[in-house]
C-alpha cells in the first residue's frame, strides 16, 4: 500500500513535468539517482524505521503501519528513482513497466521473506547490501541519462 502511494504520487509528478519541451532536460533527472547512491556508498544508510514505527500508535491496523513506514522512510529514495524514470517514458510503456513493477514486487517481496529466513544470506546482505543499492541507484541514474540523451546532448 505505502510503495503503491509512492508510485502514485511519483507519476503524478512525472506527468507534470512532461510539459518539459526537451526531453534530454527530463534526462538530467537522472543525476538525483546518482546522488542518491553516491550518498548511500559515501554516509550509509539511516535507521529511520525504529523512529518512525515507535511513534504510531498501536491501534493502527498493521497494513497501515506497514504503509506509513514504507513512505516515511523510503518515499524520498523510491520518488528520486520514479519521477525520473516514468518522465522518460509514454503511455504504453509506461503501463508495461507499472505492470512488470506489480508483479516484480510481489515475487521479491515473497523471495525476500525466504531468503530473509537463511543465516547466510542476511549476513551477506548485512555486509554488502549498503553498496549493492549503491550500485543500483547509480545504474538505474546513468540509463536514465544515457536513454534520455542527456549525456549526448552535453557531451556531443
Amino acid at each position: 500500500m505505502g510503495t503503491g502511494v509512492l508510485i502514485a504520487v511519483s507519476w503524478f509528478i512525472a506527468f507534470g513535468l512532461k510539459h518539459v519541451p526537451a526531453t534530454w532536460a527530463l534526462g538530467l533527472l537522472g543525476v538525483i539517482p546518482i546522488l542518491m547512491g553516491l550518498r548511500l556508498a559515501v554516509v550509509g544508510e539511516s535507521e529511520d524505521a525504529d523512529e518512525v514505527s515507535s511513534r504510531l500508535r498501536p491501534q493502527t491496523s498493521l497494513s497501515l503501519n506497514v504503509a506509513l513506514i514504507t513512505i516515511a522512510t523510503c518515499g524520498a529514495d523510491h520518488i528520486g528513482v520514479y519521477v525520473p524514470l516514468f518522465a522518460q517514458l509514454s503511455g504504453g510503456r509506461l503501463a508495461v513497466v507499472l505492470l512488470t513493477f506489480g508483479v516484480m514486487l510481489t515475487v521479491f517481496c515473497g523471495l525476500g521473506a525466504q531468503l530473509g529466513r537463511r543465516p547466510l544470506v542476511v549476513k551477506l546482505l548485512e555486509r554488502w547490501g549498503r553498496w549493492l543499492m549503491a550500485a543500483v541507484y547509480i545504474g538505474i541514474g546513468v540509463v536514465i541519462l544515457v536513454e534520455s540523451g542527456a549525456l549526448a546532448h552535453w557531451f556531443a
